[in-house]
C-alpha cells in the first residue's frame, strides 16, 4: 500500500473513532462548536473580574498582519508579544492575555 493509501486509512480510522464517541451528528457538531477538538484551547482564567482594556484591543487590531510580501511575520509577532507582555494582572497567566 502506498503512503497516500496508509494516510487515507489512518484518517478514516481516526474519523471512525471520533464518530463512535458521539451517538448523533448533532452531538458531534456540538462538540466541535464547544471546542472539544479545537487546536487551541482557551485557558482557564483564575481572576474573578478579568477584562481586557479597550485600548489594548484597539492597539492589537491596528497592528494586524495583512499578509503582504513586504511584511515580516516575525516582526509582527514581536510587536504583538511586546503589547501582550506589557499587561500584568494578578491571577491571569500571560497565555490568557495572548490568546
Amino acid at each position: 500500500m502506498t503512503d497516500e493509501g496508509l494516510n487515507g486509512a489512518a484518517n478514516q480510522e481516526c474519523a471512525s473513532a471520533i464518530l463512535k464517541e458521539h451517538d448523533t451528528m448533532e452531538n458531534l457538531w456540538n462538540s466541535f462548536i464547544h471546542n472539544t477538538y479545537a487546536a487551541i484551547k482557551q485557558p482557564a482564567i483564575d481572576a474573578k473580574d478579568f477584562e481586557l482594556e479597550p485600548a489594548l484591543i484597539t492597539m492589537v487590531q491596528q497592528n494586524q498582519l495583512a499578509g503582504h510580501s513586504t511584511e515580516n511575520p516575525n516582526e509582527h509577532l514581536g510587536r504583538f508579544l511586546r503589547i501582550a507582555n506589557s499587561i500584568k494582572l494578578n491571577g491571569v497567566k500571560p497565555e490568557v492575555i495572548q490568546l
